[in-house]
């Protein structure tokens, strides 16, 4: 669980798996591409209602008229945003820090895995195939170059 308080001292507690939930990310990458589409903007909020769920979302009203004397439909939707958004960070913290300590895990048991590999930067890095030619690596591109 993903536990946050936004701008307004709203405190919530959100299932993590929430936040790679394909149809928000889709509509996410859709507004990306065309932010000024109106349509796309309604979905987008309506995808992020799904994504903190009714609990939440009623809470969350409740807070708001409670602190302003009326649900302020601007505050609610910039806290919904900010609890995506609070979510979506906390979810790339967690996959940075098990990047981290898989990489650490692998180095310590002297395994190769691919998250202690370096990719090669702005040098050509030849390695021996295993008839002995030399393919070298494509600069920056981390594999082999056809």
């Amino acid at each position: 669980m993903i536990q946050g308080t936004t701008s307004i001292g709203f405190d919530f507690e959100i299932d993590e798996r929430r936040c790679n939930d394909y149809r928000l990310i889709s509509i996410v990458t859709k507004l990306a591409k065309d932010p000024e589409n109106a349509s796309l903007r309604v979905d987008f909020f309506e995808a992020l209602r799904t994504f903190v769920g009714t609990d939440i979302e009623n809470a969350l009203v409740d807070y708001v008229v409670n602190k302003e004397g009326w649900a302020d439909a601007d505050m609610i939707a910039a806290n919904i945003g900010e609890i995506y958004k609070m979510a979506r960070d906390a979810m790339d913290e967690i996959k940075r820090k098990n990047s981290i300590s898989s990489a650490t895990v692998s180095q310590k048991s002297g395994t190769n895995s691919s998250a202690t590999l370096q990719k090669p930067t702005g040098y050509t890095i030849l390695n021996q195939s295993p008839a002995n030619s030399q393919q070298p690596y494509a600069q920056d591109s981390g594999t082999i170059a056809e």
